[in-house]
Parts: structure tokens; sequence; C-alpha cells
């Protein structure tokens, strides 16, 4: 069954087209005509006004100029009496008082000396707090000398008191024999001069403001009325000047009621015209709407299933294709003229697949097709192959017989190969986890359940479920590892990065957790866990070896001190016998005052103390104990490091000297092991400048803080330095520049430094030698 060919639409005959388009184009003419006269009247209307607002603010400017300029003429003569001294304190309030009354925009009159110190002034209440102290002007400072260097008065800037008021000020100079003897000063409020100087008939119309030079409002007059901000005007405020407008702006003024309804009555005629030409056109119309209605209606369709992706077949019970539309034709590639008509087997139909397609075929006259579709595959004429997706379902009539199947025809190659990828991508992907020597796993986080676990993960945890088998996961996994952060699980970038260990088998693991969104949206936790049980033995061993090191490093620092020490404790010993038998010997020979023999007895009290805290700080230094960080004084650790280290020094000649910052921040550290390092770094430092001539026979430590919140310690000698060469290798274990040297000093000392999270490292003297630094973090 073919479609019938496409009618055009009936159309009006061309020779009544003017009769509607004259009436049409008159009403449009009158209405434009009508716009163009009010628009004209409007334009001489604003017009007037505007020349009405310009001749309005040039009066008010002038009303407020010759206001100030008859202030400034009374300012005048009360500064030539000034002059003259015939003007007494009395007599200025009295006339300021006057002034002030006749002008309220007037916030105060003083006199002001030339050495800037007000002497009278009105009012009597905030102007005398002011009497008697010297102004400080400040930008005002210009107004003041310019009215001393011209003699003529001048006005000042305008300003922002305390209490949000604006305000500027006039200098009237007072010459007395010749000479500038201050100003007679007044104040102006200028919101006052808009107050007071401005009508109320003017602010009915307008709306006043007192500009300054950057554009914002100082004054204003307001109105309740809306503006009118095509009608504005400004002129310059001078005085005071300094960039001040005024700005006067025109409240907003309705039409006139004769004008709205003039305007109303020839819109109204207007349409109440249009609307007869616009019914009697419909009237003639409605003869061929339902032809026009059909028309439109059908080629609606023609064009709706010629333009589908979607192939549209119909056939009829017995099978015979009766109507394809354009997109099927299409996908087999062959015109509709050869398809109608056609029975099973169809030409389009694969030559390998022609039974199963019978089948279905049949399946689909009979009303079994099922719901799901059937899938097809078709073959062009040039041999191409393309899947399709079937839909079959009942053709009626008109009279509510089925006459046949209508069917929709999808293209389905392109998804079916691209699920086909998919699928290869998914294997790939899970051939790749599996070959991992590490544990994945995806878990959901609201419920725990596993979504996914790959083979290394199976085997380590003894789960023989297949992929995709859910499960829940066990508590000694969950405490194996911790939860994120709280919120953490609600982020989808949430991240973590531990190493755990398992309680049960007591391994170690790198777990890698990190949350997202799952296919399904809901919230998820990937994990990836590496074992690492043998990395972190070697750790523990290589820490134990350190830590022996440490304590082998401070018994031979001991060893090589004893000799010294020995020496050291010999004389509060000896100091100890000597104090004891002098006090026996007075005793015995009765011969002694008290306050000599409690002198004696203090002393022997101090010696003894000594040689107990020579002793107790050698035990100390080499006991061997794990590191335990609390607040100390780096002070504190300083002086003694160094005094353990000065017995040897000044055996072999050598000064220590000691530059310490007081009141530094306490640091979090151990004090064994940080004496350990000051001490070492000291001991390399004598070292160093035995060699070098009796000047330069010294080592400088010194504390000071560091960049930031931490403290840092210096230890500067003024020996040869260290040559190029050895630089990248002084901190490697097993190396020394000594003859009997260990090679584990500096990166015992570097070792430490980096546990209390600081930093070691070393630079030239500016003086000649070598300058070791590390820094500490400070423990607040």
């Amino acid at each position: 069954m073919k479609a019938s060919p496409t009618h055009a639409p009936p159309v009006f005959d061309q020779k009544f087209h003017w009769f509607w388009v004259l009436p049409y184009l008159s009403v449009v003419f009158l209405v434009l005509a009508m716009v163009v006269f009010l628009l004209w009247v409007q334009r001489l209307d604003f017009d007037e006004r505007r020349s009405k607002l310009i001749e309005d603010i040039l009066w008010q400017e002038q009303t407020i100029r010759h206001e100030l300029q008859r202030n400034e003429d009374v300012l005048g003569v009360m500064a030539l009496d000034l002059g003259q001294g015939t003007l007494a304190e009395h007599d200025f309030i009295t006339r300021a008082s006057f002034l002030r009354r006749n002008s309220p925009d007037l916030a105060a009159v003083m006199w002001i000396d030339e050495g800037r110190i007000v002497r009278w002034g009105h009012p009597t209440g905030p102007a005398q707090e002011i009497v008697g102290r010297r102004l400080v002007l400040g930008t005002e400072d210009q107004a003041f000398e310019r009215a001393r260097a011209t003699g003529r008065p001048v006005y000042g800037a305008a300003y922002r008191v305390a209490t949000g008021d604006v305000r500027f000020d006039l200098y009237v100079p007072v010459f007395a024999v010749g000479k500038f003897a201050g100003t007679v000063t007044a104040t102006y409020s200028v919101p006052r001069i808009i107050e007071y100087h401005v009508p109320w008939w003017y602010a009915q119309r307008y709306q006043l403001q007192v500009i300054d030079g950057s554009g914002g409002v100082l004054a204003a007059k307001l109105g309740i009325a809306k503006l009118a901000p095509e009608l504005a005007y400004d002129v310059f405020f001078d005085p005071p000047g300094y960039g001040l407008t005024l700005r006067a702006t025109a409240y907003r003024v309705e039409a006139f009621f004769f004008r709205q309804w003039l305007v109303a009555l020839v819109l109204g005629l207007s349409a109440v015209m249009i609307w007869s030409l616009w019914a009697l056109r419909n009237h003639m119309r409605e003869r061929v709407r339902a032809e026009q209605a059909l028309s439109a209606e059908w080629a609606f369709r023609k064009a709706m299933e010629d333009s589908m992706v979607i192939g549209m077949r119909a056939v009829d019970t017995e099978g015979r294709i009766t109507y394809a539309n354009r997109a099927f034709c299409r996908m087999v590639g062959r015109p509709e003229e050869e398809l109608v008509g056609c029975g099973p087997p169809m030409p389009y139909w694969a030559p390998e697949e022609v039974p199963q397609i019978m089948a279905s075929f049949e399946a689909m006259l009979q009303g079994k097709a099922p719901r799901s579709g059937l899938e097809h595959r078709f073959c062009r004429p040039d041999g191409g192959r393309l899947d399709v997706l079937i839909y079959a379902s009942p053709l009626i009539d008109e009279n509510g017989r089925q006459t046949g199947w209508m069917a929709s025809v999808n293209d389905i190659t392109e998804r079916k190969r691209a699920r086909e990828e998919l699928r290869r991508s998914h294997e790939r992907f899970v051939a790749v986890l599996n070959a991992l020597d590490a544990a994945v796993s995806v878990t959901d986080v609201e419920s725990g359940e596993l979504l996914y676990a790959n083979g290394y993960f199976r085997e380590m945890f003894g789960l023989q479920a297949a992929e995709g088998l859910c499960c829940y996961v066990a508590p000694w996994r969950r405490a194996m590892v911790p939860e994120p952060a709280h919120g953490a699980m609600e982020q989808e970038e949430a991240y973590l990065d531990l190493e755990l260990q398992n309680p049960h088998n007591g391994r170690w693991y790198h777990v890698r957790c990190r949350t997202f969104r799952w296919v399904d949206g809901r919230t998820v936790r990937m994990e990836m866990a590496t074992d690492i049980t043998a990395r972190a033995e070697a750790e523990e061993q290589e820490r134990q070896r350190v830590e022996k090191l440490h304590g082998t490093a401070r018994l031979v620092t001991m060893g090589e001190m004893a000799s010294t020490l020995a020496h050291e404790l010999n004389q509060p010993l000896s100091a100890i016998a000597s104090y004891s038998t002098g006090c026996l010997n007075f005793v015995k020979a009765n011969q002694y005052s008290r306050a000599e023999l409690i002198e004696a007895l203090e002393k022997l009290g101090a010696q003894a103390q000594r040689a107990g805290k020579i002793i107790r700080s050698i035990r100390e230094f080499v006991k061997r104990s794990e590191p335990r960080c609390e607040p100390i004084a780096i002070n504190e650790i300083v002086e003694e490091a160094a005094g353990f280290a000065e017995i040897e020094a000044r055996k072999r000649g050598v000064i220590v000297r000691l530059e310490l910052t007081p009141a530094l921040r306490p640091v979090m550290a151990d004090r064994i092991t940080i004496q350990q390092v000051v001490h070492n770094l000291v001991r390399n430092g004598i070292d160093a400048v035995l060699a070098m001539p009796a000047e330069r026979k010294s080592v400088t430590v010194r504390t000071l803080p560091g960049n930031g919140s931490g403290v840092e310690i210096q230890v500067a000698d003024q020996g040869p330095g260290i040559p190029p060469g050895l630089t990248e290798r002084l901190f490697q274990p097993f190396f020394t520049t000594k003859a009997e040297g260990m090679g584990m000093g500096l990166n015992i000392c570097r070792s430490i430094v980096e546990f209390h999270k600081g930093r070691l490292w070393f630079e030239p003297n500016p003086g000649g030698g070598t300058v070791f630094r590390f820094i500490l973090p400070s423990g607040d």
C-alpha cells in the first residue's frame, strides 16, 4: 500500500490580497502618527521641565552663595574689630550668637590666634571645651596658611565629624598693626545649609544633593515621590569649592489625565477596528480550514515517519510487506518499491540465519512474539550485516479489525559491538586485578557488603566465593582497617593511606582506602592491601641496630671522658677534705666563731653537691633507655652538654663560648639524646681547632629563635673547614676523617634530630671553619 502524494495547503485568491492589507496598513499608520505626536508632546514637556530645573538650581545656588557671602561680610567686620582691639570677648560671643541665630547652618564661630590656639568660641558648650587648646588642623592646615598668606577669607575642604555631620570651615584672617593675628573661623554644617536654605516648594519639585569630588553624597533634601534620573543637573558649589557640586533631580510627574484618556481612546478604537477586520477574515477562512487541517495533519505524519531513525515496517496477515518507512529502507539498503509486496523469506534476511528468522516470523504472525523483542540479523545488498531488535504489535484499522502487524526495527549493531567490547574490557580488567600482588576489594560503606574482591584478596582472607557474590565483611577485618574520619565516607574523594597489622596473623599490610560512587549510586570504599611484613621486619631490625649504636656511641664517649672527669671530680673531693679538716681543727681547738663555721660548712656542702651533680650527669648520659620527650629548656641542655666537653677543652687549650638567647620557647625533646647531639658536635669542633693557632682555638655554641616557631642551635668552630669533596659523605655511616673515629657520630646526631622532627646541616663559617646547625620544633 503506497502513500498518496502530498497536497499543498490551499491559499486565498491573490486578487483579494490587497483588500485585506490596506485596512491593516491604515490602522498601523494611524497608530504610528498618534505615537509620534505623543512622543513630540512628551519631548516638549521634557525640554520645558529641564529648562525650569536649570533655572531653579541656578537660583538656589545663588541664594546659598548670597547667604555665605553675607556671613563672610559679618565675619570680616568681626576680624577687623579684633585687629583694632575694639572687640572684647563678651562682644565677640554676643555677635557670634546673633550671627548663629540668623544663620542656623553655622555650627560654631571661633577666634584662633596665629599659634592655632582657640581664644574665644561660640556656642559656649562644645566650643568652650577647646578654648585655650592648640588645634591640629590636619587637612585644613592648607586653608589656614592660605588665609595667612593671602590676607583674604579662605574656605576649607569638607570633612566628616564623629557624629556623622559633614562640615567645612571659613577662615577670615585677622591682622593687628599689619601682622597676622589669627583667623575668625566659622564652621558650616552642609546638611543644615540644605535644610535651612532650600524652600519647601523647591523640595517638593526636586531632590537636592551635595556631592563631593568622588561622587559621595554629603547632604540631601529628599521627598517621597519617585525620581526622574534623566532630569538632573549639576552646578559647582563654590564656595566652598574643592570639587563640591549641587545636584538637583526632578521628581517624576505622572502624565495628564487627558493625555492618558486620548491614548486609551485611540488604542481602543484601533483594537476594535483590527478585531472587526480579523473576525471578517476568519469568517472567510472558515470554508477552507477543514481542508488545511487535514492536509497539515497528513504532511506532519508523513514528515514524522520519514524523519524517524527507527525503521517502521507493516505486514498483512499473510506476512507480505504493505508499508516501509524511509528509515527501514535505508537500514536494509533497498527502495520501498522493491520491498512492498514481498513475502517470507525476505530478501534482506541473512542467508545463514534464515531458518531461525523464519521460525520467529511465524511466531509473530501467530501473536506469540516475546514482549522483550526479537533479535535478527539482516543483510544488505553489498553483503554488509546488521543486528536489529524488532518489537511487533497488532495493526488495527478504523473498523477495529486486525489487518496485520506493525513492527519497529532498531539497529543495535553498534550497541552489540560496544557491549562486546565492554565485556572484553571487563575481562581484561578482572585479569589484571587478579594478577596483582595486592588484595583489592570494594565494600558498601553503609552495610559492609562485599561487592568485589580479586583473587589475591580471596586467597589472603580465605574467601572461596566466586566473583560477584556478596557477603558481609567479618568483624576482625573491620578492626584491622579503621574507619576514616567522621564525614569522610560522605565525600566522593575521601582517601586514606595506612600501614596496619593484622591482629590475627601478625602480618603487616600497606592499606590504601578511597571512597567513591558505585555504579548503582551508593557510596562504596575501595581498599588495596599489600603485604609489607618483610619490609616492616627489616625496618624494626634497623631501628634496633641504630638504638644499639646510640648506646655504644654514648659508652665510647664516656670512656674517652673518664680520665678527664676523674680529674674534675678530684677538685670537689679535695675541697671537701680540706673544709672538713679545717672544721675539725677549729672545733678541737675551741677557737672558732659561729659565722666562720657556718661558712665553712656551706662551702663543704656546695662542693659535695657539685661532685654529686657530675656523677649524676655522667650516669644519665650513659644510661640506655627509650627516648622520652618532654618540654625542656634548650639553654639548660646546652649548658650541661657544653660543661661535659669543657673539661677536655681546657685540657687541650680550647675555649668553649656560650652565646645563649634568653627566654626561648621550650622544645619537646628527650634531654639525654639532645645532650648527646650537642656534646658530639662540640667535641668535633674541639678536634677541628687543635691544629690551629691559639687565637683560633675556640668553639662557640649559640641558641636563637629559628624560622617560624622552632629553636635553632649552632656549634661554630674556627678550624680548617670541610673539604668540598667530603660534604656529600659527611653524614654517611662509618665515614670519618679521624684516625680513631667510628664514623657514626654525625649519622647518629642526624637520626636523633630527625626523630625529633628537626633538621641538621652544616655551612662554612664566615670567619673560617664550619658551623653545624640544627633546628628543633617548639613544644607549644
